[in-house]
């Protein structure tokens, strides 16, 4: 009859193994190496059994060594990401502008150094008492006159190879030419329109083919500022209220824009500009007349 297997804690089953043997009805039960005694069920289920003792320890040892290498890699690479993403975090927060500085590099100015980016928050209440949306006035006539006093900058001819283009050359100063930044020109085209809204101030008894050119000037503004306007791309965010005065939902305007430093820009032109309505400074090559002085932004 065969051991019973169930009774893993019978430790007498240890005996010598000269009582054992293949002819006398009996298993043989497995032997300990090292005290040559039979050993008991339960030191062969056991998880510290001859497996573990002799078969599976270099594995054990391997294993450990692997998971070390895991563990130290797994942290090694958390480290690398943790410092990869605070570094370009700097990189990209720096002055906030890293994407400003991006989209300067794309068409070469002059200017592209001094251009500073900051957040300002748009004032509609300036329409009720601002001199650039008043009645004709010697106040409101010098505020828009002052946006654009400068707008005729001297510009080298290095600039003007940079973005394949010539233009007028100045006569007092070697290589240089006559050159307008575009933000200028947009305000001059806001002060035209102004002015054709009030046209019979500014504009009285203009003849057919003056009303004409009036009229063509005024059209053309309208569509640079309407390129200008999609150039820039604008996505600061305009929000909406119910007034307690009006059933239509009203526009909150006061928002915060990225806006460029103006300021820096006026003085950058300020340093650079000339009068090219000066008497006899510059001359039509061909025609030979002087530029008149009515000529102005």
């Amino acid at each position: 009859m065969l051991p019973y297997r169930g009774f893993k804690h019978v430790r007498w089953l240890k005996m010598p193994l000269t009582n054992l043997g293949k002819g006398n009805g009996f298993t043989k039960i497995p032997t300990d190496d090292k005290t040559g005694q039979a050993m008991s069920y339960e030191d062969i289920d056991s998880e510290d059994g001859l497996l573990s003792k002799h078969q599976t320890q270099p594995q054990l040892d391997r294993r450990t060594t692997s998971t070390s290498r895991i563990h130290s890699y797994s942290f090694l690479g958390h480290f690398v990401l943790v410092c990869t993403y605070t570094v370009v975090f700097f990189v990209l927060a720096s002055r906030g502008r890293w994407f400003h500085d991006l989209r300067k590099d794309i068409v070469h100015s002059p200017a592209n150094s001094i251009v500073e980016y900051e957040s300002k928050v748009f004032n509609p209440g300036l329409c009720l008492r601002g001199p650039f949306s008043a009645e004709p006035s010697e106040e409101s006539d010098r505020a828009w006159s002052e946006l654009v006093e400068n707008a005729h900058v001297r510009i080298s001819g290095e600039d003007l190879r940079r973005i394949n283009k010539t233009s007028i050359p100045l006569p007092d100063e070697e290589d240089t030419y006559w050159g307008t930044l575009g933000v200028i020109h947009e305000l001059h085209c806001l002060k035209r329109i102004r002015q054709y809204v009030y046209k019979d101030h500014y504009f009285p008894d203009l003849n057919p083919h003056q009303e004409m050119l009036n009229h063509w000037h005024t059209r053309h503004c309208i569509e640079i500022l309407r390129q200008a306007a999609m150039c820039r791309g604008d996505v600061s965010l305009i929000t909406m209220f119910w007034s307690d005065d009006t059933a239509s939902p009203v526009a909150d305007f006061n928002v915060p824009h990225s806006c460029v430093n103006f300021d820096a820009i006026q003085d950058w032109a300020k340093e650079r500009s000339f009068n090219p309505m000066k008497p006899g400074y510059l001359r039509h090559p061909t025609l030979g007349v002087y530029l008149l002085s009515r000529f102005s932004f």
